[in-house]
């Protein structure tokens, strides 16, 4: 289901990037409250809700790229350590409009997996601060929106490495 670019290219402006931050600051309080085995996919499953409603072209779009990937590299970290007998668990997320609407199904890794998967995670997020910090350095009018979607992404990745 990917999307394609559609409409004219959309520029960075300040009012978009701190909605992209707002909403991965959000993603770090849903994701805190999760149990220790839900934390990965938790953020797997937000960065794709957040990621597809990121503009997929213009400045945002290598943005856009590096969640989506994330999102798909920590799929794939829980798919090859799901818990299946614990249940899936939803979070309610606030979207731009105000709206409270639940998140698609997140699964459970084995517990006693948990904090190394957990660690690995912290790895894939920081790969992805990575990318777009360096995204930040190869364009300058992109430059202060990428670092501040970056520091939010580290941020995840430090509650990660915590649990």
């Amino acid at each position: 289901n990917v999307q394609v670019p559609s409409g004219p290219p959309v520029a960075a402006s300040n009012a978009r990037t701190a909605q992209i931050v707002n909403q991965i600051n959000q993603i770090q309080r849903i994701c805190e409250f999760m149990g220790d085995e839900y934390k990965v996919a938790c953020f797997a499953t937000t960065y794709r809700e957040l990621a597809q409603d990121i503009p997929a072209n213009g400045d945002y779009e290598e943005a856009r790229e590096v969640l989506l990937d994330t999102a798909r590299k920590l799929d794939r970290l829980t798919r090859d350590n799901l818990d299946r007998n614990k249940p899936a668990l939803s979070a309610r997320i606030q979207t731009d409009s105000g709206q409270s609407v639940p998140t698609p199904p997140m699964r459970a890794v084995q517990a006693d997996r948990a904090s190394e998967l957990n660690r690995q995670a912290s790895n894939i997020v920081a790969e992805a601060e990575t990318i777009l910090l360096r995204s930040a350095s190869s364009d300058a009018t992109r430059a202060i929106h990428y670092q501040r979607i970056a520091a939010a992404v580290g941020s995840n990745k430090v509650l990660l490495r915590s649990s």
